[in-house]
């Protein structure tokens, strides 16, 4: 949703936008969940980064909203605050 074109991205008035960190599963060498592990940080880090991009919100707020490891549930108004949703319809 917030990589739509700013200006234009549009929100139901009833949405809940879900935020939640990267999450998967390994099994394997230690080798590979070292790998795993270094993968997982990195795709976290883009994701940041490219969410801040495109919202209002600064990393640091979006770093903590993630770090508390649940999944956070934003209603329309508060999506458009955020800068993830321009507009609700």
């Amino acid at each position: 949703m917030a990589s739509g074109v700013k200006g234009q991205r549009t929100i139901a008035k009833n949405t809940r936008v879900m935020l939640h960190g990267i999450s998967s599963e390994s099994a394997g060498t230690v080798g590979n969940l070292q790998s795993d592990i270094s993968e997982i940080k990195s795709i976290q880090t883009q994701f940041v980064e490219a969410l801040v991009s495109e919202s209002t919100m600064s990393q640091r707020q979006l770093k903590r909203m993630l770090g508390r490891n649940v999944n956070v549930y934003l209603s329309a108004q508060e999506a458009v605050k955020f800068g993830i949703a321009d507009l609700i319809i």
